[in-house]
């Protein structure tokens, strides 16, 4: 077994090319759902197809408009780098959870291969100086299991921030 290298992930963009467009991207959002196999949104997302064509009755042409301009501000610069710069920007944060993660995992590959490698090496031998280090080895190992974990929920709790900037972002572009 090799031990794992983290790897630093810079940023992680979850926009899609229809973000922006209301119900346009509510129906590319069902059909990707659909082609993934995931049917546990689709309720909701029934919901928000009919709020949207809702809204899109009672104004067309300001909803219509509306979606044009959340549109340019999702897509172009540098409009889309004064909003992130405004609102925050989730995928810098989704790629530092992913950082994180990396991490993790990294860290719990080296433990294993700690403790795997320490006992191949004392496999044959016996006494008080072979029963002292194997001891000592499993406190490190446990103490690198215990980084390992709180490094997989701090990429957890940056997951969740930046679920809640994506949503101020969004918020922000719609009040836009």
């Amino acid at each position: 077994m090799s031990v794992e290298s983290p790897e630093f992930t810079p940023s992680i963009d979850y926009t899609t090319p229809t973000e922006g467009l209301g119900i346009v991207d509510e129906l590319y959002n069902v059909a990707q759902d659909l082609r993934a196999g995931e049917v546990n949104n689709l309720v909701s997302s029934a919901k928000a197809i009919y709020e949207e064509a809702a809204g899109l009755a009672v104004d067309p042409i300001g909803g219509l408009v509306g979606m044009g301009v959340e549109w340019i501000l999702q897509h172009i610069d540098p409009l889309k780098t004064w909003v992130n710069q405004l609102t925050g920007d989730s995928a810098q944060v989704y790629g530092m959870s992913s950082s994180w993660d990396s991490i993790s995992s990294s860290l719990a590959s080296v433990a294993e291969e700690l403790q795997s490698t320490a006992q191949a090496a004392m496999s044959g031998m016996h006494g008080e100086a072979v029963r002292a280090y194997l001891e000592r080895q499993a406190v490190v190992t446990s103490a690198i299991d215990g980084v390992s974990a709180a490094s997989g929920a701090f990429g957890e709790a940056l997951t969740k921030g930046a679920d809640s900037v994506d949503s101020i972002h969004d918020a922000g572009v719609g009040a836009i």
